[in-house]
């Protein structure tokens, strides 16, 4: 996809969210980036905004309630609507855009990043179709096994960078929304199914590749799909998650509650919240920490992660500052990574040897109003990557930019 389909995605998008009621809530975030190759990052923000934008749309045709419920009879009448409308609208809109995002900016980013001919199959989400999705390249296309892993793995990355984004928004407002939580629940249950299940799926895939790719010439050593599937239970100990299970089939049903606080820990008066993460990666899983601490007007995310052992020892650190500076027009977040990885041969374009060892990255981001208190914003995100895997960016080692636009609330 060239840079031309990425402006005319990035058009499309942003009429969605621009049209709808978003411009008239001082909370909404909804911001749309495009880059030339339409990567990760840029697609799960663009979708991001596209599903934003179409929720707030459609929900007050699809109200929470169609009574005042005070009655016994109909308050059972309203948990029994509720319960309908997640089936039928809400849980299958959230997944029909997990799906693109999958796809589309996931396998198809790595796709386009290697030069391969990629094609998409979207049928539409249970009920109203069979569901699921597929990204297919052609069958003689020259690829390494670790050319194939990274591919297999853009859908689960994509699926990452879109909660990052839904957890930064609650860390820094500590409110939620129902949509925000249903498409959340979404992302963590389509991944763990993706990983658990058998057959042709990512998880299936990715654990024939890394024993192959990695410990074929170790004596004994296998890495079997029942261990991806009994560790990848982690992800699901996130807090966050259990709380979007509890507002989404329980909470809305039986209260309509459709915004909500979304709690915090404290330690001496500082927010923050942890959760582990189980992260699949090109060269073996590793086993993560994830932080968010609120310090004032300023939101910390650290990150820690260490392989486990079943593929090559590596190790991955990130911190992200949001902001580190701001002035009432602009402000502007730093995220620094840095880790140790083996190197692999791609043979995508003619054999590419990534390096290993030490590398990183660097990620400014800037956000520019118009005008005094406009919430309407330019966004730019400017930085530079060493050869490696970082969810989202390129493996290759390149320049980062991304240009985009969008509402972005006021810091609280």
């Amino acid at each position: 996809m060239n840079l031309n389909h990425g402006v005319v995605f990035f058009r499309l998008a942003l009429f969605v969210f621009m049209s709808s009621p978003l411009v008239g809530n001082a909370q909404v975030e909804a911001a749309v980036f495009v880059d030339t190759d339409l990567s990760i990052a840029a697609g799960a923000r663009t979708v991001d905004a596209a599903y934003t934008g179409i929720t707030r749309l459609v929900s007050p045709i699809i109200p929470s309630r169609l009574s005042e419920e005070e009655s016994l009879i109909a308050r059972i009448g309203g948990a029994f609507y509720r319960l309908v409308r997640v089936g039928y609208f809400d849980l299958p809109l959230a997944e029909y855009h997990e799906v693109i995002g999958h796809e589309v900016f996931g396998h198809g980013s790595r796709a386009r990043e290697f030069n391969y001919s990629a094609s998409y199959q979207l049928p539409l989400p249970q009920p109203y179709g069979r569901g699921g999705g597929s990204t297919s390249i052609p069958a003689d296309s020259p690829a390494s096994d670790q050319d194939l892993i990274t591919l297999f793995l853009g859908g689960i990355e994509s699926a990452a960078v879109g909660s990052d984004l839904i957890e930064n928004r609650w860390a820094r407002s500590g409110v939620g929304s129902l949509s925000e939580a249903v498409r959340y629940f979404n992302a963590h249950t389509s991944v763990f199914d993706n990983i658990r299940a058998s057959g042709s799926s990512d998880g299936a895939l990715y654990s024939a590749l890394v024993n192959r790719a990695y410990l074929a010439d170790r004596d004994g050593a296998s890495f079997r799909k029942s261990t991806i599937n009994d560790r990848a239970i982690a992800n699901l100990l996130n807090p966050w998650f259990l709380l979007s299970a509890y507002r989404v089939l329980i909470d809305f049903p039986l209260n309509g509650t459709e915004r909500f606080e979304w709690p915090m820990l404290e330690s001496s008066g500082v927010p923050f919240i942890a959760w582990p993460r189980y992260v699949l990666t090109p060269f073996g899983p590793e086993w993560g920490l994830e932080t968010l601490v609120k310090l004032d007007r300023t939101l910390l995310q650290v990150e820690a992660r260490i392989g486990d052992g079943l593929g090559a020892s590596t190790w991955f650190a990130e911190v992200d500052l949001d902001p580190i500076v701001e002035n009432g027009r602009w402000r502007t977040s730093i995220r620094t990574s840095v880790w140790n990885q083996p190197g692999y041969d791609l043979l995508h374009d003619g054999l590419e040897t990534i390096d290993g060892g030490l590398g990183g990255a660097v990620l400014m981001r800037t956000e520019i109003a118009l005008r005094q208190g406009s919430r309407f914003r330019l966004l730019a995100e400017i930085g530079y990557k060493t050869a490696g895997f970082r969810e989202g960016e390129q493996i290759d080692g390149s320049a980062i930019l991304r240009l985009g636009g969008g509402l972005v609330p006021p810091i609280p």
